[in-house]
């Protein structure tokens, strides 16, 4: 056999594994697909406080004296 007779029969096996390999793909994304738009399991929502936890107060508002900027640090070395 030349090294430029045509193979039908190899085209033919390179064909079919490129549809294998994109029904593989296509099936795969579209399970991702479906898992995704699952709605999500919630946990039932907390009936009480725990006693250590100490409730949020909006009333009282934050030290005046910080400020977010004070806990930002930027390396020296840029």
């Amino acid at each position: 056999m030349d090294a430029h007779e045509f193979d039908a029969s190899g085209m033919w096996r390179l064909i079919g594994a490129a549809l294998l390999l994109a029904v593989l793909c296509a099936g795969a994304a579209l399970l991702a697909l479906r898992a995704d738009a699952q709605p999500a399991v919630m946990a039932p929502p907390a009936t009480s406080v725990p006693s250590d936890e100490i409730p949020d107060d909006p009333t009282i508002a934050p030290d005046p004296n910080q400020k977010a900027d004070d806990n930002v640090s930027f390396p020296t070395d840029i």
